[in-house]
């Protein structure tokens, strides 16, 4: 752990824009960063001349993006797909 910051300074920041098409986050806490770089949807943007050593930036895509439980490929169904899964819905 850093001992530079405390336990509510090692914290994440999402940010969301409507005017943009990344999800930024920011974060000071290491079993996150480790996640994140391990996840291939999100690209590592940290700047190593302002970034210290336990702190790291990355973007996703917005539409791969969802707060619920982390970043999740969302399943495109066609009108036929989607009538199919209804019908089995409706037997059980």
């Amino acid at each position: 752990m850093d001992a530079s910051l405390n336990a509510y300074e090692r914290e994440t920041i999402i940010t969301l824009s409507d005017g943009d098409d990344l999800v930024r986050i920011w974060t000071a806490q290491r079993h996150v960063i480790r996640r994140l770089r391990a996840d291939k949807r999100f690209t590592e943007t940290t700047n190593p001349a302002t970034a210290t050593e336990n702190e790291a930036e990355f973007t996703i895509p917005y539409r791969d993006y969802t707060p619920w439980g982390g970043a999740k490929h969302r399943r495109q169904l066609t009108p036929e797909q989607r009538a199919q899964m209804v019908a089995r819905l409706r037997k059980s």
